[in-house]
Protein backbone atom coordinates (compact mmCIF):
# COMPACT_ATOMS: atom_id res chain seq x y z
CA UNK A 1 0.00 0.00 0.00
CA UNK A 2 2.82 1.95 1.12
CA UNK A 3 4.59 1.95 -2.79
CA UNK A 4 1.03 1.93 -4.15
CA UNK A 5 1.06 5.49 -2.46
CA UNK A 6 4.02 6.30 -2.74
CA UNK A 7 3.38 5.85 -6.95
CA UNK A 8 0.30 8.17 -7.16
CA UNK A 9 1.93 10.69 -5.22
CA UNK A 10 4.94 10.66 -7.83
CA UNK A 11 2.74 11.17 -10.30
CA UNK A 12 0.67 13.72 -8.56
CA UNK A 13 -2.76 11.93 -8.61
CA UNK A 14 -4.82 11.98 -5.58
CA UNK A 15 -5.56 8.76 -3.70
CA UNK A 16 -9.06 9.16 -4.15
CA UNK A 17 -8.99 9.19 -7.90
CA UNK A 18 -11.36 7.56 -9.79
CA UNK A 19 -9.78 5.16 -12.51
CA UNK A 20 -11.93 6.63 -15.32
CA UNK A 21 -10.24 10.02 -14.44
CA UNK A 22 -6.59 8.42 -15.83
CA UNK A 23 -8.11 5.60 -17.86
CA UNK A 24 -8.95 7.84 -20.80
CA UNK A 25 -9.65 7.90 -24.76
CA UNK A 26 -5.96 8.30 -26.25
CA UNK A 27 -6.47 8.66 -29.74
CA UNK A 28 -6.05 11.82 -31.78
CA UNK A 29 -7.72 14.91 -30.83
CA UNK A 30 -9.54 12.48 -28.16
CA UNK A 31 -11.25 14.26 -25.04
CA UNK A 32 -9.91 12.67 -21.35
CA UNK A 33 -13.43 10.40 -22.07
CA UNK A 34 -12.89 7.93 -19.34
CA UNK A 35 -13.71 4.08 -20.95
CA UNK A 36 -13.19 1.05 -18.87
CA UNK A 37 -11.09 -2.60 -19.56
CA UNK A 38 -8.01 -3.62 -19.33
CA UNK A 39 -4.70 -5.33 -20.63
CA UNK A 40 -5.87 -8.91 -21.49
CA UNK A 41 -3.45 -10.46 -19.36
CA UNK A 42 -6.08 -9.68 -16.68
CA UNK A 43 -8.60 -11.59 -18.51
CA UNK A 44 -10.82 -8.33 -19.30
CA UNK A 45 -13.65 -8.44 -21.86
CA UNK A 46 -12.70 -5.17 -23.53
CA UNK A 47 -8.91 -5.65 -23.42
CA UNK A 48 -6.65 -2.64 -24.16
CA UNK A 49 -3.60 -1.02 -24.42
CA UNK A 50 -1.94 2.32 -22.92
CA UNK A 51 0.91 2.07 -25.79
CA UNK A 52 0.53 4.50 -28.83
CA UNK A 53 -1.56 6.84 -27.22
CA UNK A 54 -1.52 10.53 -28.91
CA UNK A 55 -3.83 12.35 -26.60
CA UNK A 56 -4.15 13.33 -23.23
CA UNK A 57 -0.81 12.23 -22.36
CA UNK A 58 -0.60 13.42 -18.85
CA UNK A 59 -3.01 11.12 -17.85
CA UNK A 60 -1.66 7.88 -16.21
CA UNK A 61 -3.43 5.60 -18.80
CA UNK A 62 -3.91 7.28 -22.16
CA UNK A 63 -5.85 4.23 -24.02
CA UNK A 64 -4.04 4.12 -27.37
CA UNK A 65 -5.93 1.02 -28.56
CA UNK A 66 -7.89 -1.99 -27.49
CA UNK A 67 -11.31 -3.38 -28.68
CA UNK A 68 -12.60 -1.64 -31.23
CA UNK A 69 -16.16 -2.93 -31.61
CA UNK A 70 -18.28 -4.91 -28.91
CA UNK A 71 -21.46 -6.16 -29.67
CA UNK A 72 -24.13 -8.59 -27.50
CA UNK A 73 -27.04 -10.74 -29.14
CA UNK A 74 -29.36 -12.22 -26.61
CA UNK A 75 -31.86 -14.70 -28.41
CA UNK A 76 -35.02 -14.96 -26.25
CA UNK A 77 -38.81 -15.61 -26.93
CA UNK A 78 -39.60 -11.75 -27.83
CA UNK A 79 -36.83 -11.53 -30.65
CA UNK A 80 -33.46 -11.26 -30.74
CA UNK A 81 -32.50 -8.23 -29.17
CA UNK A 82 -28.65 -7.39 -30.32
CA UNK A 83 -26.77 -4.39 -28.68
CA UNK A 84 -23.28 -2.62 -30.09
CA UNK A 85 -20.79 -0.04 -29.26
CA UNK A 86 -17.98 1.36 -31.09
CA UNK A 87 -15.53 2.09 -28.91
CA UNK A 88 -13.75 5.20 -30.53
CA UNK A 89 -15.74 7.53 -32.39
CA UNK A 90 -16.71 7.07 -36.00
CA UNK A 91 -14.42 10.15 -37.59
CA UNK A 92 -10.87 10.46 -37.38
CA UNK A 93 -10.87 14.16 -37.37
CA UNK A 94 -11.18 15.71 -34.34
CA UNK A 95 -12.78 18.98 -35.80
CA UNK A 96 -15.72 16.21 -36.33
CA UNK A 97 -19.10 16.14 -34.10
CA UNK A 98 -19.03 12.35 -34.67
CA UNK A 99 -14.94 12.03 -33.66
CA UNK A 100 -15.82 11.27 -30.00
CA UNK A 101 -19.38 10.33 -30.48
CA UNK A 102 -19.35 6.56 -29.81
CA UNK A 103 -16.26 7.12 -26.89
CA UNK A 104 -18.74 9.16 -24.89
CA UNK A 105 -21.64 6.15 -25.36
CA UNK A 106 -18.77 3.52 -24.20
CA UNK A 107 -17.70 5.85 -21.44
CA UNK A 108 -21.28 6.00 -20.07
CA UNK A 109 -21.55 2.06 -20.76
CA UNK A 110 -24.44 2.82 -22.79
CA UNK A 111 -24.99 0.93 -26.26
CA UNK A 112 -26.31 1.50 -29.25
CA UNK A 113 -29.59 -0.72 -30.45
CA UNK A 114 -28.61 -2.60 -33.50
CA UNK A 115 -30.74 -3.92 -36.22
CA UNK A 116 -31.23 -7.13 -36.23
CA UNK A 117 -33.76 -8.99 -37.52
CA UNK A 118 -34.91 -8.52 -41.07
CA UNK A 119 -38.11 -6.03 -39.83
CA UNK A 120 -35.26 -4.12 -37.60
CA UNK A 121 -32.96 -4.01 -40.93
CA UNK A 122 -35.50 -2.75 -43.27
CA UNK A 123 -37.03 -0.23 -40.48
CA UNK A 124 -33.58 1.40 -40.52
CA UNK A 125 -32.23 0.80 -43.51
CA UNK A 126 -30.75 4.15 -44.89
CA UNK A 127 -30.12 3.04 -48.25
CA UNK A 128 -29.44 -0.29 -50.51
CA UNK A 129 -27.53 -0.82 -53.05
CA UNK A 130 -27.99 -4.63 -55.10
CA UNK A 131 -24.86 -5.74 -56.62
CA UNK A 132 -25.46 -8.58 -59.64
CA UNK A 133 -21.94 -10.56 -60.89
CA UNK A 134 -21.29 -10.05 -64.88
CA UNK A 135 -22.74 -13.37 -66.74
Amino acid sequence: MRDALSFLASKKISPNAKLGSQQVAGDPGAPPIGVGGGPSSTGNANALSFDQAVANLNRLYPVGYGSSHIQAVTFGPKAPIAKTILTYGQSMNPRSPWSSDQTRLFGNKQWVDFPFTPQQIRRDRISARVLRAKS
